[in-house]
């Protein structure tokens, strides 16, 4: 192999490690933190919530990214990829939950869990890209995944309304979403990748 041609193997092995880190934070900051916002109201108009317990939720998640940030103060860039792996599975996991549930209690807890996984993914992608992977330049890309989650989860939740989906639906969409574009980030988080 020339060496421009490997020079332009490895750029592009850059670019993809720094859209799948984002997609990482797509994932737990633009859908685990922000979808709730958008299906609050749903939420409350269907007497899933109360004003009361939508705050608690909200306030909950807060709470659970604050502990999770705390918890991710001990991450090293060496296992970043587990933890990026655990917030997607993690985060998947609450958005289906939350399309069971009717108890303002267990919302509220998945609400925390969730912001617990918000945290991990922020500080996980970000090690392993730019500590792990030394791609500092990637940084811009890889924050233009919450801003990509957000917009993309709101778009999603647009299209539920518009089909008629409540809010469990609404709920059990993202979570598949997020599953989906998990899918797409795993390769780079894979143990034999770790190196590379």
């Amino acid at each position: 192999m020339s060496t421009s041609s490997a020079a332009r193997t490895a750029y592009r092995a850059e670019w993809r490690s720094a859209i799948q880190a984002a997609l990482v934070l797509t994932i737990g900051m633009g859908f685990g933190r922000f979808a709730f916002t958008a299906i609050y109201p749903h939420m409350v108009n269907e007497g899933v919530l109360s004003l009361r317990g939508g705050s608690l939720a909200a306030s909950a998640n807060y709470a659970g990214y604050l502990v999770g940030a705390l918890f991710a103060v001990r991450l090293r860039a060496h296992t970043a990829h587990w933890f990026c792996q655990l917030s997607i599975l993690g985060t998947a996991l609450c958005l289906a939950v939350l399309a069971l549930l009717t108890s303002t209690w267990t919302i509220v807890a998945v609400r925390g869990i969730a912001g617990l996984f918000s945290a991990l993914s922020m500080v996980a992608a970000s090690l392993w890209l730019l500590e792990h992977r030394g791609h500092s330049w990637g940084a811009p890309l890889l924050y233009a995944g919450v801003g990509v989650g957000i917009a993309v989860s709101a778009e999603l939740l647009v299209l539920a309304e518009a089909i008629g989906l409540d809010s469990a639906g609404m709920w059990l969409m993202l979570g598949i979403a997020t599953l989906m574009i998990g899918l797409m980030a795993a390769p780079a988080f894979l143990p034999d990748r770790r190196s590379r």
